[in-house]
């Protein structure tokens, strides 16, 4: 994940197939980071981890990415100042 993104979280993946744009900033488009605990599969294979304490195909949801394997992020980079104004870019005053 990019220094500028950032992590939207108190969203669920229904309403965030509805926006385009971040419903955080509402001027950066919405991308998707492959979850760091599982990296994207969205969960992981029991069996294949301990064979002889589970069942061939058993499968365990990650429990940071709730079995989605991505994390919403708003990579614009957009910030906000002292005073709350709303920014874009590098340039910070």
């Amino acid at each position: 994940m990019a220094n500028q993104d950032v992590i939207l979280e108190g969203y669920s993946i229904e309403e965030l197939d509805e926006f385009v744009m971040c419903p955080r900033c509402g001027c950066c488009e919405i991308g998707y980071e492959s979850c760091w605990q599982c990296f994207g599969a969205g969960g992981f294979d029991i069996y294949a981890e301990t064979p002889l304490e589970a069942e061939p195909g058993e499968w365990e949801h990650c429990e940071e990415c709730l079995g989605v394997g991505t994390y919403p992020v708003c990579g614009g980079g957009c910030w906000r100042d002292s005073q709350g104004l709303h920014h874009r870019g590098d340039i910070r005053r």
